[in-house]
């Protein structure tokens, strides 16, 4: 079944500090739950962090601890963005991008589709500048974000495909089944199958 977007109102909204959250008037009772990535016409905004029956708290892009897995629209280099302290609220910075990938400015930077709270393609912000050191393995890639956050009303509440089977197969990847692992024990001296 397809999950639709949960619509809400910014009821409060912070902007100047270094972890920036904002107060959505959804919540549990609305289906609403933590982990889930919040977006709004412009692009991404932030991901659930707590929910009470009828509110919830989101970390938003201007969160020093927040990364968003990203990526350039224009070749697909995957990165990561972040908002350092000391950025304005305009922008964001686009971190790991390879110095060789030469990062176009005016490109976009949408999400990757890596993480669960997101899916691929949303749109996060433009490339502003581009600055290549030559000592470093990768560029220094500051964003023009899509949200204007000092003028969010109102945005959407992703819904997030159940974890537990990603979860599942993601920590299992790479373990031999029983019977393979038995037999490679045997061979090396170990307990018989």
């Amino acid at each position: 079944p397809t999950l639709a977007l949960v619509p809400a109102r910014v009821i409060n909204n912070s902007l100047r500090d270094v972890d920036n959250y904002l107060t959505l008037n959804v919540g549990s009772a609305d289906g609403v739950q933590p982990d889930r990535g919040v977006i709004s016409a412009g692009g991404v905004v932030g991901k659930v962090q707590a929910v009470s029956a009828h509110y919830a708290r989101v970390a938003s892009v201007l969160h020093s601890k927040l990364q968003i897995a990203a990526r350039l629209k224009h070749n697909g280099t995957i990165g990561s963005v972040g908002w350092p302290e000391g950025t304005d609220f305009s922008h964001a910075m686009l971190d790991y991008i390879p110095r060789q990938t030469k990062p176009i400015v005016g490109d976009s930077v949408v999400t990757s589709g890596y993480s669960s709270v997101f899916p691929a393609g949303v749109f996060i912000g433009t490339v502003e500048s581009v600055t290549t050191e030559p000592n470093k393995n990768f560029s220094t890639v500051k964003l023009r974000l899509g949200v204007d956050f000092s003028r969010l009303t109102y945005v959407y509440v992703v819904p997030t495909p159940p974890r537990a089977e990603r979860d599942s197969l993601e920590q299992h990847t790479g373990e031999l089944p029983a019977s393979v692992q038995k037999a490679a024990q045997a061979a090396k001296g170990g307990p018989k199958p």
